[in-house]
């Protein structure tokens, strides 16, 4: 006998009526008659009959047969949560209002609702900084994972792009071959030094974008590259306009980030790109990536800047001028947040996410690609 059934006779025998005359939307008070004492005495013949316990609140919402039915079953039935754990989907991530992050004195807030009006994609890193922490692969081994890249990327291009070192003959061997392929996706673009000898490499290959290295912090333009902060921006932003000039798509790699002087030197920086990217075509508009070089990159509200990773994308779109489609997360896995922040990044405004085949990367690896698929 079902529980609508059992139900239904419980019912017909505690109100003295015909079980013809029960529907599932019958109100027990006023379509079947229930005076007050008789409803009370009709919650306890539904615990006794199915064994259960009906809290008094719970019973008073219980006006109906339907509802009866309804919560009966959920104390008999499991509850597998089917709706966040599909059996045949990936589980599902849900949330209950907003992320709230104050900024410059400023409360914000972050909507993780607005993601789904927003084109998110990952990009690889798999031949550039994948090759960074093992021997080299063969120009075999490139079109080969290219190919499965490939696959894995579907008609949609979710792998979006995938970048690659220009200089050794091996690496452009292995770019002319994935370019010869025909796959949409993912793109080909290069990874470049602030060098113009390294424009010349991408210009001949014919690519349509490349990395540029601009490092942020000053441990690297002080100690690194031996300039100060004008030098070092100067320098950048001539081989962008460079690229620019050569028909390029610039994207600017703030390297080492989360332990740069954000309203010194990034936030000025990055300004100057968005004044340069107003007078170019939209295809053509500089792109810019924050580099987590490190691994300092830290989710948590509250925590400062430079590790706070909503606060510095927050900043990047609504005060440097860089729009979600134009700004990427690039993390490394040094304290065990590569994959974890990867994935905030996205909901904090991100709409890029680089990533590497298996978390191969330099030093401890990168967000996993496979894994940001899932996320």
């Amino acid at each position: 006998m079902t529980v609508e059934e059992r139900v239904k006779k419980v019912v017909a025998r505690q109100l003295k009526v015909e079980e013809s005359e029960i529907k599932d939307d019958s109100d027990f008070v006023r379509d079947l008659g229930a005076e007050s004492v008789q409803s009370i005495e009709l919650v306890a013949a539904f615990e006794e009959e199915f064994d259960i316990e009906m809290e008094e609140e719970a019973a008073l919402h219980v006006g109906t047969v339907r509802k009866a039915i309804e919560f009966i079953k959920k104390q008999l039935e499991p509850n597998l949560l089917e709706h966040i754990f599909p059996h045949t989907e990936v589980p599902r991530i849900s949330f209950e209002g907003k992320i709230y992050e104050e900024v410059d004195g400023n409360l914000v807030s972050f909507d993780p609702a607005d993601i789904q009006g927003r084109e998110i994609y990952i990009t690889d890193t798999t031949f550039r900084d994948g090759q960074q922490s093992r021997p080299p692969y063969t120009v075999e081994q490139v079109a080969d994972i290219y190919e499965l890249l490939a696959k894995l990327s579907g008609p949609n291009g979710i792998i979006r792009q995938s970048e690659f070192f220009v200089y050794s003959k091996n690496d452009r061997e292995a770019i002319e071959r994935c370019l010869a392929s025909g796959h949409r996706y993912p793109q080909v673009t290069g990874w470049i030094r602030a060098d113009e000898g390294d424009l010349s490499f991408v210009h001949k290959l014919g690519l349509k974008e490349t990395g540029i290295l601009t490092s942020c912090s000053d441990y690297h333009i002080f100690y690194k590259q031996k300039m100060n902060r004008r030098e070092a921006m100067e320098h950048y932003l001539r081989i962008v306009k460079m690229a620019l000039e050569a028909g390029i798509r610039p994207r600017c790699h703030l390297e080492d980030v989360t332990r740069a002087d954000i309203d010194g030197f990034v936030g000025p920086f990055v300004q100057q790109l968005a004044a340069i990217s107003e007078s170019v075509r939209e295809e053509m508009k500089v792109k810019v990536r924050l580099c987590d070089t490190l691994g300092f990159g830290i989710s948590w509200p509250g925590c400062k800047l430079p590790r706070s990773m909503p606060k510095l994308i927050y900043k990047t779109i609504h005060d440097f001028g860089i729009p979600s489609d134009r700004l990427e997360w690039h993390g490394h896995n040094d304290f065990h947040k590569a994959h974890i922040n990867a994935g905030t990044a996205w909901l904090y405004g991100a709409n890029l996410l680089n990533a590497t085949l298996l978390g191969i990367g330099e030093r401890t690896g990168n967000p996993p690609l496979e894994g940001a698929v899932f996320e």
